[in-house]
């Protein structure tokens, strides 16, 4: 009967020796799992990890095979910025402003026809794409579920209620699991027909990031991605109550939050799953963590995305780093207590940073930031000696800020009650300023009526339009018509729900 030697040694012959022994190690961890899974199917022990062993070397073929693509597309792809970079400085436009251009966009026309990529070509525009193709992918399909059924009609206005969100995640997690799923567990037809359409999305989302060097496999069970909130997770033993004076004045971050998020963690997630070889350390692997968690540093750029089962361009994935839970229930319930988004939001958000890294290895390759990197270091390069090179080191601080933006570095949660008084300030002023608008336009009917009147409208027909037109807007096919056209105001149709919903 194989033993663990004889699966070390098979596997360290099929991959020539290429890895360190932790990832070994991982590999056989791996082998393992999936051959108690077979065994508990009936299979024995010797053809279980005979199988388990061959489907893990076949997946460690195809990432060695998509590390080498990456890198023939990553070469391809600097030259490509280079030939731009090198055209903006020949038309005297200047390196750094190519740089930006490529990262947000500028209005200043450039374009490189051996690249041919144009001052628009942004990572920035490319995300904006991408988020609304799969954000209005799933309103268009839930509108048009809605009309092929009139017992489904007003399903998007469903979801954006979030009325049902916890069903319609709950559904999600057993289509996720593929065969081991039971689609149908709430006997919630609207929940189901919601979850199949996020389902079909986020398939596409993948296929989109896969083409773009990720290896995104199925993983059973995956409900969307977790965001934590480190005020919550900081002060996990004594959250924030606005009635309790004393919790204003409460800092946290003591052992006893510690160990009481780390206690809360383990009572979800699926330990051995989690934490394979370390699942008896699991309790001090969770004390490791919840500094990261609370600081924010487990948000640090990961150049694909937080996916499960993610290869990253460095070819590592964080075991750590990804929380496998036992059931929907628990995801539901860790992220009521220390998620940073309700769970609708939470998948818009993991859409929109798909979107982000999508669009940033589209445009900078499979390791985004060192091509950022290089190309920084070929502009600063080719004006080594002359007055462009300061020129560059100005702009420097600010084209790394704009990476950091198109990347969602700068988007990581710190600070978060901070950056909700601010917003509160914003929407006074806001409110303020913008808030009487609509009073000031009333002089404006005047002018209207005139036109109006020139075209032969009557005093009664023409202030009537005026008035029904103020107050009422477009005719409903026309703002939907519009709405599938573009794919716009989905997010603030969302966020508007939800502040309804919770006040």
């Amino acid at each position: 009967m194989p033993d663990r030697r004889d699966c070390i040694d098979e596997i360290l012959e099929a991959i020539g020796n290429r890895m360190k022994r932790s990832q070994v190690n991982e590999r056989l961890e791996d082998i393992n799992d999936r051959a108690e899974a077979y065994e508990a199917d009936g299979m024995n022990r010797a053809e279980a990890l005979r199988r388990a062993a061959e489907e893990v070397m076949k997946e460690e073929s195809i990432r060695n095979n998509i590390a080498k693509r990456n890198a023939r597309e990553d070469a391809i792809k600097l030259r490509d910025l280079r030939n731009f970079l090198d055209s903006a400085v020949k038309a005297k436009h200047g390196a750094e402003l190519a740089i930006e251009a490529r990262l947000t966009g500028t209005n200043v026309p450039l374009f490189d026809p051996k690249s041919r990529a144009g001052n628009q070509l942004s990572a920035a525009a490319l995300a904006l794409g991408a988020k609304k193709d799969w954000i209005g992918g799933v309103v268009t399909d839930l509108e048009r579920i809605g009309r092929d059924d009139p017992k489904l009609r007003g399903l998007d206005r469903l979801f954006y209620s979030r009325a049902i969100e916890d069903d319609i995640f709950r559904e999600k997690w057993q289509l996720d699991s593929g065969e081991l799923g039971k689609p149908g567990v709430t006997e919630n037809e609207a929940a189901l027909r919601i979850a199949e359409v996020l389902h079909k999305w986020d398939n596409v989302r993948v296929q989109a990031l896969n083409s773009e060097g990720a290896w995104i496999t199925n993983y059973a069970g995956y409900v969307t991605k977790m965001t934590h909130d480190p005020d919550r997770i900081r002060r996990a033993a004594n959250p924030f109550r606005p009635l309790d004076p004393k919790s204003y004045f409460y800092r946290g971050f003591t052992q006893a939050d510690r160990e009481y998020w780390a206690h809360k963690v383990l009572s979800h997630i699926d330990v051995k799953r989690t934490f394979r070889g370390q699942a008896d350390e699991a309790d001090k692997v969770l004390a490791k963590m919840y500094g990261g968690f609370v600081t924010g540093d487990h948000l640090q750029m990961e150049i694909v995305s937080g996916e499960p089962d993610v290869t990253n361009v460095a070819g590592q994935v964080s075991h750590q780093r990804t929380l496998h839970w036992k059931s929907a229930d628990d995801w539901l319930a860790y992220n009521r207590e220390f998620g940073r988004f309700t769970p609708t939001d939470a998948w818009i958000n993991s859409v929109t940073k798909s979107a982000d890294h999508y669009a940033l290895m589209k445009v900078f390759g499979s390791k985004p930031k060192e091509t950022f990197e290089e190309l920084i270091a070929h502009a600063k390069n080719k004006s080594m000696g002359e007055r462009e090179r300061l020129a560059i080191e100005r702009r420097e601080h600010s084209l790394r800020n704009r990476f950091a933006v198109v990347s969602g570095e700068a988007d990581r949660p710190i600070a978060n009650v901070w950056s909700g008084v601010v917003d509160g300030v914003m929407a006074v002023q806001r409110l303020s300023k913008l808030g009487f608008t609509p009073f000031a336009m009333l002089q404006d009917n005047v002018t209207i009526s005139r036109e109006l009147s020139r075209h032969g409208l009557d005093f009664l027909e023409r202030n009537m339009s005026l008035l029904s037109g103020y107050f009422q807007g477009a005719e409903g096919s026309a703002k939907r018509e519009v709405a599938e056209l573009l794919h716009t105001g989905i997010l603030g149709r969302l966020r508007a729900w939800g502040e309804w919903s919770v006040r």
